[in-house]
C-alpha cells in the first residue's frame, strides 16, 4: 500500500492531526491546504518542531501519534540553524527573491550553507522513516533541496515538490549566486507544482537560460533526469469553512467589541504583516476613500497572523516614517502601539490570529 509522506518545515500539531479535528483551525496557509488530504489517509507528516537547541544532537526524528491515520515527525534545530537556514536564507533570501522584491534579497554564503546542512538534516532523518512504497511530497522554498539528498541516500522511489509562493523570471532568480544549485537541486524531483502557469512558465525560461535542456510540456529533460512540471492550482476546503461558520454562536461585532447598530461599519482585514501584502499601499488608498468621502465613522481592525516577517516590517516602516495614518500618527507608531489616539480619523487595532470560529463568519 502506498503512504504519503509529506516534508514541510512547518507542521501541524499531533492534536491537530487526531479523529473528527477536520475543522479545526490552523496557523498557517500550507499546513491549512495540506491538512484536510491528509486526514483523508494514512501518511507520514515530518518537519520541524519548532524548538530550538543551544547545540545540535543526533537524535532520530520524535515520532508522535495522532490516534488518526497520520504520523508526526518533528526535528529539533539549534538557534543557529534557525537564525542562518530559516530566518536567514529562507525569509531574507529566498522570499524576496521569490516574490520579486531583488532590493531587499540578502546574500550571504553562510546563511545559504546552513540552508543546504538543515536541508540534508531533513533527508537524513527522513530516510530511515521511509518504506519502498512510500510517495514522498516536499513542500515550499524552505526545503528544495531535500529531494537530493535523499537521492544521494539512495531512494529511488517517487519525489515530488510543490511551490506555495511564486517562481521568479529568470532575471531575478539570477541574481542568486546559488541558483543553479536550486535548480539541480529541483531536477531530482519526478514532479514539479506551481500555483499558476505563469510560475511554471517561468521556471522553464529559468531552466532554458541557467541549466539548458529540452523542453517537451510537461517535461524537462537534462541529462539522465527528467521532471514533469506542472500547475496545480491550490485552494481551501470551503465545506470547512462554511460549516464552520455556521456553527459559529459569536458575531464580529462582539468579538471586536464594536457597536452592532446601523451606524457602524466594519472592515476587517486579514493580511500577515509582511511587505509583500502591500499593506501600507492598501492603507493609503482606503484612507483617501474615506478622505474623499468625508466620513469619520469607521473602525479598522486588522487580524494578524504570526508572521515571521514582522519585526523587519515594522521596523522599515518606523525607519522610513513614510506611511502616515493621518499626518499626526506615523502608520509604524500605529502598528507599534497597537491601536491609535482618539483624535485619528481611522481607529487600527492589530490583533494576533484569531480562532477560526470567529473569522469564519466574515465570509458568509
Amino acid at each position: 500500500m502506498t503512504r504519503l509522506v509529506v516534508v514541510s518545515n512547518r507542521v501541524p500539531s499531533a492534536a491537530e492531526l487526531a479523529p473528527g479535528q477536520e475543522g479545526a483551525a490552523v496557523v498557517g496557509g500550507l499546513v491549512s491546504a495540506v491538512k484536510t488530504l491528509m486526514l483523508r489517509q494514512q501518511g507520514l507528516w515530518m518537519g520541524w518542531s519548532g524548538r530550538t537547541t543551544t547545540r545540535r544532537r543526533s537524535d532520530p526524528p520524535t515520532i508522535e501519534l495522532s490516534g488518526g491515520p497520520v504520523e508526526l515527525a518533528t526535528i529539533d534545530l539549534t538557534l543557529d540553524e534557525s537564525n542562518l537556514y530559516y530566518l536567514g536564507f529562507s525569509n531574507r533570501t529566498l522570499w524576496p527573491l521569490f516574490h520579486t522584491f531583488p532590493e531587499r534579497v540578502d546574500v550571504r554564503h553562510d546563511t545559504f550553507r546552513a540552508y543546504q546542512r538543515v536541508n540534508e538534516r531533513f533527508a537524513t532523518s527522513l530516510f530511515p522513516l521511509l518504506g519502498k512504497n512510500d510517495l514522498v511530497w516536499v513542500h515550499d522554498y524552505q526545503l528544495i533541496l531535500v529531494g537530493e539528498y535523499l537521492r544521494r541516500l539512495g531512494w529511488k522511489g517517487k519525489i515530488g515538490f510543490f511551490l506555495h509562493i511564486p517562481f521568479p523570471s529568470p532575471d531575478v532568480f539570477e541574481i542568486l549566486p546559488w541558483a543553479r544549485d536550486l535548480l539541480n537541486g529541483l531536477l531530482e524531483y519526478d514532479l514539479l507544482g506551481f500555483h499558476t502557469q505563469r510560475y511554471r512558465q517561468n521556471f522553464v525560461d529559468v531552466m532554458d537560460r541557467e541549466v539548458g535542456g529540452i523542453w517537451n510540456d510537461p517535461h524537462y529533460a537534462v541529462g539522465d533526469r527528467t521532471v514533469k512540471v506542472r500547475k496545480f492550482p491550490i485552494g481551501i476546503e470551503p465545506g470547512t469553512f462554511h460549516d464552520a461558520a455556521m456553527a459559529s454562536t459569536t458575531s464580529v461585532s462582539t468579538e471586536l467589541s464594536l457597536p452592532n447598530d446601523d451606524d457602524h461599519k466594519i472592515v476587517v482585514g486579514v493580511d500577515r504583516l509582511d511587505y509583500t501584502e502591500g499593506i501600507p499601499e492598501r492603507l493609503k488608498a482606503f484612507g483617501e476613500c474615506w478622505t474623499a468621502m468625508q466620513t469619520c465613522a469607521v473602525e479598522s481592525h486588522w487580524s494578524r497572523s504570526p508572521s515571521r516577517h514582522v519585526p523587519a516590517f515594522v521596523n522599515t516602516l518606523k525607519n522610513e516614517r513614510k506611511w502616515n495614518v493621518w499626518s499626526d500618527r506615523s502608520m509604524a507608531d500605529t502598528l507599534m502601539q497597537h491601536g491609535s489616539p482618539s483624535d485619528t480619523c481611522i481607529d487600527f487595532s492589530l490583533r494576533h490570529s484569531s480562532p477560526g470560529s470567529i473569522m469564519t463568519p466574515m465570509w458568509e
